[in-house]
């Protein structure tokens, strides 16, 4: 009874070990979410409203930007869409005011998306004392461009280059 407990403690330690992501999301790096993404946007969220969905019996999350650059995709001067309501480990989270780049998933045929790569493809855009803007996604900005990234400061210039490479070479790839 003894080994049972402690190969049951053991087993629950070396799950509690791991960082929250490790068990939940797949790591991409920009280049695959760029791949995955549907639009890509750069604006300011305006609304978040948690619902209830009655059609799939789920709470959503309703999510408004006001687009100030279309990146990728089809968008007009905002953007509305819902992603499930939920507090995995990894998810984005959106607040009304917050400056963000967003990489989003095509609309499922339930009408429901979210950032590729959940957290990998939602980035905050914060300014620092000088009026510069970063971008930092729900990881660190870690592994962005390969297994060895370890990610840290980003300028929001420097994203969006990223991003057109990545698109550049992937319009190549296609010829």
């Amino acid at each position: 009874m003894l080994t049972l407990r402690r190969a049951f403690l053991m087993t629950l330690l070396c799950l509690t070990a791991a960082p929250p992501w490790a068990s939940t999301t797949r790591w991409m790096t920009l280049a695959e979410c760029v791949k995955q993404a549907d639009r890509i946007v750069l604006g300011r969220c305006t609304h978040v409203i948690a619902e209830r969905d009655p059609d799939l019996g789920v709470d959503v999350v309703r999510v408004r930007i006001e687009v100030d650059r279309l990146v990728k995709g089809t968008a007009s001067r905002s953007i509305e869409f819902r992603q499930l309501a939920h507090d995995l480990a990894g998810t984005p989270s959106f607040k009304p005011g917050e400056e963000l780049l967003v990489l989003l998933y095509p609309e499922s045929s339930a009408g429901l998306t979210t950032a590729v790569g959940l957290a990998q493809g939602k980035f905050a855009i914060e300014r620092d004392k000088h009026g510069r803007r970063f971008a930092i996604n729900g990881f660190g900005n870690r592994r962005l461009q390969g297994e060895t990234d370890l990610g840290g400061s980003l300028t929001l210039e420097r994203l969006l280059e990223l991003i057109e490479s990545a698109m550049k070479h992937q319009q190549e790839a296609r010829r």
